[in-house]
């Protein structure tokens, strides 16, 4: 039977979590976004105060469209944001070459380019692997690789 990982149910959850208060604002439940403009948004004495009142209905609706808009480029920027760090929780490739023996801070190269230097000081391994898969994840402890027939190991990101 295999079992999932710890990084895969994190984001399981995530997901699920986000695909239900998406939901619960699509109804009107939590999310009071687009209810009533900026009149409803502000009090009266700031509404006055801003000099809002001297607009007309249509001029009003022109600001609320604007405003409108700008909330939504704001989600947008935010949620590319945010898919841009997921999208770095995981860096799945090949070793750049043949592994022989890993040993504290050795410098390993992917085939993607990145490098990871090895931060546990008491691992090493010896053997002879030729261009094995390695995939690399953030856990809650810091960054963790994982190379086919070798042991998870702790590693750092490194400079590009």
């Amino acid at each position: 039977m295999k079992s999932l990982n710890p990084p895969s149910v994190s984001r399981f959850l995530i997901f699920l979590f986000a695909v239900g208060f998406s939901l619960a604002c699509a109804t009107g439940a939590f999310c009071q976004e687009g209810s009533g403009g900026i009149r409803e948004a502000m009090t009266p004495q700031q509404f006055k105060a801003a000099g809002l009142e001297k607009l007309t209905p249509d001029e009003l609706a022109k600001l609320d469209a604007f405003l409108r808009g700008d909330r939504e480029k704001a989600i947008e920027k935010a949620t590319a944001k945010t898919a841009k760090r997921e999208k770095l929780q995981l860096v799945v490739s090949r070793v750049d070459g043949v592994i022989t023996s890993i040993t504290p801070r050795q410098v390993i190269r992917l085939e993607d380019g990145s490098t990871w230097m090895v931060a546990k000081t008491d691992f090493q391994f010896r053997g002879y692997v030729d261009h094995p898969a390695a995939a690399a994840y953030k856990t809650l402890f810091g960054w963790k690789m994982r190379i086919v027939n070798v042991a998870e190991i702790y590693v750092v990101p490194q400079k590009r």
